[in-house]
Parts: structure tokens; C-alpha cells; sequence
């Protein structure tokens, strides 16, 4: 099963000489995972699956996205292992756009040439973890890693199944919380978790809340069912990054 979410390629990428139709093709797809503030942490082998082509193929297209201005691309390393941990892609919205962008820090782009959106770099801050036992009574209270995997997970559902309200994004929000404190699933285990279930002709389409995930039936709960199902290598790989 294929997301079902839209994307969004401007005319400066559709008119680009210098791209290829498969790396216009891939820019849409980075631009339907972005989350609100323009950041995507998908890999380069979620979308060689996605496309049915190998990794390196993926590179080529984000490099000639890259070199034209469009994208720009941030790796978090792991401070003990020097490890990478995490790729975030940024959206430029025109051409020659954001450079020298800056680890926890912000950038402003010109949009349309009217308007300086500012983005800010996703900061996954230890000193933000709330207590298990703390009350989560608006949207500002939570992890912004909590934020970041619900503006990403938000897309692999319909919209007639998204949250409506303040209320029912905040329990989106603490499913997510507590799969990571409780189940031990991360917020990017608990997106590419959320992704293979979605693209499963069977399983996708009775998986329409996140709400589920620690739902039980026959006294197992569905997110270890899922994980039994499609867990793999990259699921641990995920679960195994700082």
C-alpha cells in the first residue's frame, strides 16, 4: 500500500533542466513528509523501498537537489561514537536557497520572494523529557521529538482520520510519549513502524488511529503485534540510535 498523502513540487523544480523526473518526483515526496516546519528524517532506504530502486540511485536524486538549491540536508552524530544518527532534510522553497544551516539553531528563506519563513532545526533537547508521571494539558508540554514524529506520522493517515482538535492531538501526542517511555519504542521506530503497517493492503486499512497502537485484542497489545509483523533489521536500527 502506496501513502496516500499529497506533495507538492513548485514550478522552479518541474522547470529545472539540470533534474531529473525521478528526482522532481522524489523532491514531492520529501515535501509531503515534511512536518510544518520543513524537516524530513526519512532515509535513503524508506525511499529506495518506496521507488523499488537501490540507495545509491536515492542519493544521485538528493544530490542533484541539493546542488540546485532545493534541499539541504543536516546529520545529527552521536557524541560518544561520532555515529550518525540522524539525516534531517530541509526544504528550500527557491533555488540557491538557506545555506551554513546550523546545528539547533534557525534559518529564514525567501518564499515566493514576499515572504522569510523561518525554520527551525529539530533539537531533540534531554533536558525537555518530562516525568512519566507528569500531566500533559497542552501541546507545548511534550518533547518536540513527540512533535516532530506526530507532524510526520499525521500524513500516513486520512484526513478524515486526523485529529480535529487541540484535545485529540494531545493524545496522539501521548500515545507517542508512551510507546517511548513504557513500550520503549522511539518516536522514528514508532513513524517507520506506523508507515509498514499503513502500506499493507490488509492491515492498513483497519489501522486508522494511532490510538490503537496500545489498544489490546487477545490480550496482546497491537503495537507488539505490528512489531512482530514487520519489525526487521531497520526497525532495530532505529530503536538502536541516540
Amino acid at each position: 500500500m502506496k501513502p496516500n498523502y499529497y506533495a507538492v513540487i513548485p514550478a522552479d523544480v518541474r522547470y529545472n533542466e539540470k533534474l531529473t523526473a525521478n528526482s522532481k518526483l522524489l523532491f514531492g515526496e520529501i515535501t509531503a513528509l515534511c512536518n510544518k516546519k520543513g524537516v524530513c528524517w526519512a532515509t535513503n532506504n524508506y525511499f529506495a523501498e518506496l521507488y523499488k530502486v537501490d540507495k545509491k540511485t536515492v542519493s544521485n536524486w538528493i544530490k542533484q537537489l541539493q546542488e540546485q538549491g532545493f534541499l539541504k540536508t543536516e546529520l545529527e552524530y552521536d557524541k560518544k561514537t561520532k555515529q550518525v544518527t540522524q539525516r534531517n532534510i530541509t526544504i528550500c522553497t527557491t533555488g540557491g536557497g538557506n545555506k551554513n544551516m546550523t546545528r539547533g539553531g534557525s534559518q529564514k528563506y525567501d518564499q515566493g520572494g514576499n515572504k522569510n519563513m523561518e525554520v527551525n532545526i529539530y533539537n531533540n533537547n534531554i533536558n525537555n523529557i518530562k516525568d512519566n508521571t507528569d500531566t500533559y494539558n497542552k501541546v507545548s508540554d511534550f518533547r518536540k521529538d513527540y512533535i516532530l514524529a506526530y507532524d510526520h506520522i499525521i500524513k500516513l493517515f486520512h484526513e478524515r482520520n486526523r485529529p480535529k482538535d487541540t484535545r485529540q492531538k494531545i493524545q496522539w501526542l501521548d500515545a507517542i510519549r508512551l510507546c517511548d517511555v513504557k513500550d520503549k519504542v522511539k518516536p522514528q521506530q514508532l513513524w517507520w513502524l506506523c508507515n509498514e503497517v499503513k502500506r499493507d493492503s490488509f492491515w492498513g486499512k483497519h489501522f486508522q488511529s494511532l490510538l490503537k497502537l496500545r489498544k489490546s485484542r487477545d490480550g496482546e497489545m497491537y503495537l507488539n503485534k505490528y512489531i512482530g509483523i514487520f519489525g526487521n533489521e531497520q526497525f532495530e536500527i532505529l530503536g538502536s540510535e541516540n
